[in-house]
């Protein structure tokens, strides 16, 4: 992707949402909702004043040429060309045409602002939330249009480059969301709660399609991380008490789950052709991590790279060809892996930040795989790159 040099005026974007759920469905079949017209988008002003806050330095590359992609480095000439001091950072994310980068702020601020070279002295604004103390989840639609933000049991859904609310999702329930996803083609936004429940709306008229309680530990474990298949097929969730579920959407019914004691399952993520489903399974008695990966059809597993000696996988994906898989840990020090499935070894292994001052909370892949975000605790995001030279 050739990078011109912009200057965009971003907007943040407070997203609160109301998020009660359904009771459980038997047998975990989506329910649709009383028959009646769907929830209208709702134009609701924000309540705060957009306030300028900082600007990016240049980050402009002499060639404009795409950087190169993680998945081809070896690990040495990763480069942090860039850290943004802001604390929070429970969740971030690359718009997907890769112009905007979006982080919350302990809660109280997003920030959208220009994370990718080429573009320079881009203003970021701020607006205040309403999730002090709290963990923020966000997800951006496919186009980059919308935004999707929850945080203390509201669901919303903004206009990402205005910053204005366009649908507030509502439900029977009012649960903590702890993740969210948009379907590829933007149709259907999915959010996971702290109460092992997983809702699925239709994000144009916010009608809440189903809700899928299939988590068996008791008391209901959160749900940790959602995803759904590129073709659309199939939905994803890990939960903290060591769960996989994959549904079957095009079937509407349950493909398989898997329930692995003493674990912590996190950030499933599915091949370009939807055959294939890999997530991260962190072993807390044996304080090691295994990245399996299953075939969604038959639910076995079809490949694992076991006993890796890291803790808390915060990203888990395959590369454009599915020939590989990246995996950003959080501990004992955050780093980024890369393993080949072929050859079933790992080629690159890269220690991102020995501060062990700073808590890896998130991380993020840049649309084209050349810039990779991470989210520290309690003040950093760093940017990283294989390009060293021209990124200044």
């Amino acid at each position: 992707m050739q990078r011109k040099i912009r200057c965009l005026t971003l907007f943040f974007a407070t997203f609160v949402l109301g998020f009660g759920l359904a009771a459980c469905i038997p047998g975990g079949t989506p329910v649709p909702l009383p028959a009646g017209s769907p929830m209208p988008s709702q134009a609701i002003p924000a309540t705060a004043t957009f306030l300028p806050t900082a600007r990016l330095t240049p980050l402009s590359s002499p060639t404009g040429t795409p950087l190169p992609s993680l998945f081809a480095s070896n690990g040495g000439d990763l480069t942090n060309f860039y850290t943004l001091d802001t604390p929070g950072n429970t969740s971030i994310a690359f718009s997907p045409d890769g112009l905007l980068f979006a982080t919350d702020e302990a809660g109280q601020a997003w920030i959208l602002f220009s994370g990718i070279p080429g573009i320079s002295q881009l203003p970021s604004h701020t607006i205040e939330l309403s999730c002090a103390e709290r963990e923020v989840s966000f997800a951006y639609s496919p186009d980059g249009q919308e935004i999707a933000y929850g945080c203390n049991g509201r669901l919303e859904i903004w206009d990402a480059r205005q910053g204005e609310i366009l649908t507030e999702l509502r439900a029977a329930k009012t649960h903590d969301i702890s993740a969210l996803a948009y379907s590829a083609d933007g149709k259907y936004l999915a959010a996971g709660t702290t109460e092992g429940v997983v809702s699925l709306w239709d994000a144009a008229s916010g009608e809440r399609l189903g809700d899928y309680d299939e988590l068996v530990t008791e008391p209901p474990s959160s749900v940790r991380d959602v995803a759904f298949s590129p073709g659309g097929r199939y939905l994803a969730w890990t939960s903290r008490a060591g769960e996989l579920l994959i549904w079957d959407l095009a079937a509407r019914q349950k493909a398989g789950r898997l329930l692995y004691d003493k674990s912590i399952l996190s950030c499933p993520t599915f091949s370009s052709d939807d055959s294939l489903v890999a997530y991260a399974v962190w072993h807390l008695d044996r304080v090691s991590t295994d990245i399996d990966i299953l075939e969604t059809k038959t639910i076995k597993l079809k490949d694992s790279f076991p006993g890796i000696k890291v803790e808390n996988v915060v990203l888990l994906k395959f590369s454009p060809d599915d020939g590989k898989i990246m995996a950003v840990s959080a501990r004992p020090n955050a780093a980024m892996l890369i393993f080949d499935l072929a050859r079933r070894q790992t080629v690159t292994a890269f220690i991102a930040n020995p501060d062990t001052s700073l808590r890896l909370m998130s991380a993020a892949l840049s649309p084209d795989q050349g810039i990779l975000a991470i989210g520290y605790y309690p003040h950093e995001v760093q940017f990283w790159a294989t390009e060293p030279g021209p990124l200044h």
